[in-house]
């Protein structure tokens, strides 16, 4: 899980790979790791933005 500090951090990390966007509502954590489980062997980045 990767927690950017600044705007300039977080924009690095998303010009650096290709990603999935998903915008999460405030309690969906279980969601979140519920779709995570399923992926299995793949690699996941998780950027969390307070």
């Amino acid at each position: 899980m990767i927690k950017p500090k600044t705007k300039a951090e977080l924009l690095k990390l998303l010009n650096a790979k290709i990603f999935k966007i998903l915008l999460i509502d405030e309690g969906k954590a279980m969601d979140i790791a519920d779709q995570i489980k399923k992926l299995n062997a793949k690699q996941i980045t998780v950027i969390v933005l307070d």
